[in-house]
């Protein structure tokens, strides 16, 4: 009967070091298979709604030990690119479930705010206002110049002859 209680409690005490966890890894990779150095990455358990945030290192891992059999949903946000956001993806006791990230480049967009306006434009008077125009005329007759010296009235003579 002694023997049968040790027993007993050996089997407790070895049962409770291994729980039924499972774990979640990955690796973040860009486009081109490099990898995505810190970004931030969340496990979301759906039923419980805990959430758990880590980071990738500079090869772009992540690792989720320790997590209970559940429903979850993986959420990775990293500089320069676009969000990514994997639902319902099961946990189960003793499994390593692999979640590979791959990260696709956010679009450039340039948003030009303006804070101030421009001060308005002052009214001219009519007298500035008005256009200015002054034609250098090409020939100036003189008083003493005969009808005939002008560019015009050679080239009507010209013509006339």
């Amino acid at each position: 009967m002694q023997r049968a209680l040790i027993v007993l409690f050996a089997l407790a005490c070895g049962a409770h070091g291994q729980t039924p966890l499972g774990t979640v890894t990955g690796l973040a990779r860009d486009r081109s298979g490099g990898s995505v150095p810190n970004a931030s990455v969340n496990l979301t358990n759906q039923n419980t709604g805990v959430r758990r945030t880590a980071s990738t290192n500079t090869s772009g891992a992540y690792f989720f030990p320790d997590l209970a059999p559940r429903v979850y949903t993986l959420g990775a946000n990293a500089k320069g690119f676009r969000p990514i956001e994997t639902r319902g993806f099961a946990v189960e006791a003793y499994r390593t479930v692999r979640q590979d990230l791959k990260f696709e480049i956010a679009a450039e967009s340039t948003e030009i705010v303006v804070s101030e306006t421009a001060p308005a434009a002052k009214p001219r008077s009519a007298i500035s206002a008005a256009p200015t125009t002054y034609r250098s005329p090409r020939w100036r007759p003189s008083r003493n110049s005969p009808p005939t010296s002008s560019p015009r009235a050679r080239s009507l003579a010209a013509w006339a002859q």
